[in-house]
């Protein structure tokens, strides 16, 4: 359990260091103001890219060969991967590395939820993801901040330099329990990617578990990225840098992760807490959206708000790992998790489009609207999977 929580603090500081060096790094390139814009997004898609790859990947790996076996790999990876990126001079570079980070990254989260589901005794599961999720959107504040006192060259490293540390400590860690009664059984396919495409039901299970997480990553991937570009056309006077607002965003992210977690326990509910979380997102991306002469104050309240509501991943990531059993769940975990981040490349590339027809403020609602519809949707239709006996395959 701890060997994840710190795997996952490092996941999550690289996963959004980005976020918060992203201007400061590009014009370190020397690129102007549009191009930093557009190679920003080329490199968060490219990331994301990875993720989508390395969901997959890290996901069947994790079923075939097990879970510590792709936590092993992962964090070599991407520890690597950003001590190269604080070398990087030029664009196709940094992209390189980003792409590395990325495939690395994906397994990271995915592996620590299975191994965490499948360890903790049945009652203590959704605690335990609470604590994951929060403890690893604490780096993502920690990040941020470093963002503000040193050159983004020196976060990179220090990430990469932690991530190997941490390796050392996963040494001596062994498989779960439940995944070791699988892997005796050699009757049994473990990570067939194939098992869940093939079967309608299972198709429609799996499909919903991604879309539902995908409303965290607009309001992550485009409202609040982007907000130095989106805030202007909203009436906000104040010049804003993502290093200057995203220690709010993240730290109301962390509260989030723990109210929604203990929400969950104490209703003994994940899909109806997520649904109410995803609903609220929906009034604070219109009020953000809707906004004509936003204040310095009322947009880091807004952030804050949404951050907080972004938390309820601790439940979907929970909920789609209980859907499946466990020859498969390593597969479902990381690729879902993944997948849902990737719907960013879907995100931008639409706000890139959209913005030459409309304004970017009118694009971010189009999108919204389909992205956050879609979301609640397939929330509120869902398994409740809570208290489920996970001691099963498909």
């Amino acid at each position: 359990f701890i060997s994840c929580l710190l795997g996952n603090f490092v996941e999550m500081y690289d996963l959004f260091l980005f976020s918060s060096i992203r201007v400061s790094s590009l014009q370190s390139l020397d690129l102007n103001e549009n191009d930093v814009l557009q190679n920003g997004i080329f490199l968060l898609n490219i990331q994301l890219f990875g993720l989508l790859c390395g969901g997959i990947l890290g996901g069947i790996l994790g079923d075939k060969l097990g879970r510590m076996q792709i936590l092993f790999g992962s964090i070599i990876l991407y520890s690597i991967a950003n001590i190269a990126n604080a070398f990087v001079q030029t664009v196709p570079q940094y992209a390189i590395c980003r792409f590395l980070a990325g495939l690395g990254l994906a397994g990271e989260i995915g592996a620590c939820i299975t191994v965490i589901i499948e360890v903790l005794p049945v009652l203590y599961r959704g605690y335990g993801i609470m604590l994951l999720m929060a403890f690893g959107h604490m780096a993502a504040i920690i990040a941020s901040i470093f963002a503000n006192l040193m050159d983004w060259r020196t976060n990179f490293f220090i990430g990469g330099i932690i991530g190997l540390l941490i390796l050392l400590f996963r040494m001596k860690v062994t498989e779960p329990e439940l995944y070791q009664k699988v892997a005796v059984d050699s009757k049994i396919k473990r990570g067939n990617f194939l098992n869940i495409i093939s079967s309608r039901h299972k198709l429609i299970k799996y499909t919903k578990s991604i879309l539902v997480s995908s409303s965290s990553w607009f309001c992550f991937g485009i409202l609040i990225m982007f907000a130095p570009e989106i805030a202007p056309h909203l009436g906000l006077q104040t010049k804003i840098q993502p290093q200057m607002y995203m220690p709010y965003y993240f730290c109301a992210l962390v509260l989030g992760d723990i109210c929604c977690g203990i929400l969950g326990q104490y209703f003994k509910t994940r899909k109806w807490i997520i649904a109410l979380y995803i609903f609220f997102l929906i009034l604070l991306s219109t009020v953000y959206l809707s906004s004509t002469q936003m204040t310095y104050h009322s947009f880091l309240v807004l952030i804050s708000l949404m951050g907080f509501f972004s938390g309820y991943s601790v439940l979907s990531f929970t909920q789609a790992a209980e859907q499946f059993g466990t020859n498969i769940r390593s597969t479902v975990a990381t690729s879902t998790t993944n997948f849902s981040r990737g719907f960013g490349i879907i995100f931008t590339f639409s706000l890139s489009f959209l913005k030459n027809h409309v304004s970017i403020v009118s694009a971010a609602s189009i999108i919204g609207v389909i992205g956050l519809s879609v979301a609640f949707l397939s929330a509120i239709s869902l398994q409740e999977t809570f208290n489920k006996d996970l001691d099963y395959t498909e």
